[in-house]
């Protein structure tokens, strides 16, 4: 029984070298025509704005269908601990943290920005009710990182408007697999004016890189906040190492 639950978390979790990042990558190209630059946004009708076409297996977008009680068993059968009372927008934050963590790993080691900010940061510019949003499901795009070349670009409604003040659509970089996500991710916050803001505690990271102008919404206490859920999570409620 004990193999067999390791053998199902291996293949649930992420794996950055292997199947995954290929799949995902290979279905980015299948989604968006084959187009590696400029896939065209479909309109979402209860929006009525384009979004970005969305994938299905992701691993957020792959555990919303679950309940509750559904989620808790769920992550209890992956190894997760005291889940009683914890409710359904916690437990799936948790997933996506323990899923994602090799890439919060890997772009820690790159830019010596600590897992836990790095966290907070994916929740809020990579994620939308406890899933993937569109740009990260479609792209591997886990900042919300501006277009700048390091990879395709692809257009999506954000914080973009003309000379009105109208929106339009924002170029946001398409990495499509872990390894250039990672790169560009890491390249973000191996810019210069983010180099005072590390080796800071999470309340200083996170006002440090809201003032050097990685965000322009002013919300680096709830980005703070999350960072710290990121410990609780850890010691707590995610499987033993």
């Amino acid at each position: 029984m004990e193999n067999q639950r390791k053998e199902s978390l291996e293949r649930d979790r992420f794996h950055p070298g292997v199947p995954t990042a290929v799949l995902i990558g290979a279905a980015s190209l299948f989604y968006y025509g084959m187009q590696p630059a400029k896939a065209v946004p479909v309109k979402a009708p209860t929006e009525g704005k384009p979004v970005l076409v969305s994938l299905s297996n992701t691993a957020g977008k792959a555990v919303q269908k679950y309940g509750e009680e559904e989620m808790r068993q769920f992550l209890s059968d992956r190894g997760f601990r005291n889940l009683t009372g914890v409710r359904l927008h916690t437990l799936r934050r948790m997933y996506l943290l323990w899923h994602y963590a090799p890439l919060f790993e890997r772009v820690h080691v790159e830019t010596g920005i600590s897992r836990e900010v790095l966290f907070a940061y994916f929740i809020i510019e990579a994620t939308r009710d406890g899933a993937e949003s569109d740009l990260m499901a479609g792209t591997w795009n886990p900042g919300g990182v501006k277009y700048k070349g390091a990879t395709d670009s692809i257009s999506a409604y954000d914080d973009c408007t003309d000379s009105n003040g109208e929106p339009i659509p924002c170029e946001f970089e398409a990495p499509g697999s872990f390894e250039k996500a990672a790169g560009v991710w890491s390249s973000v916050f191996n810019a210069e004016r983010y180099a005072d803001c590390k080796n800071l505690d999470i309340d200083e990271t996170c006002e440090c890189l809201y003032k050097s102008g990685y965000h322009t919404a002013k919300n680096h206490r709830q980005r703070a906040k999350i960072a710290r859920q990121y410990i609780a999570y850890v010691k707590n409620h995610l499987p033993d190492a």
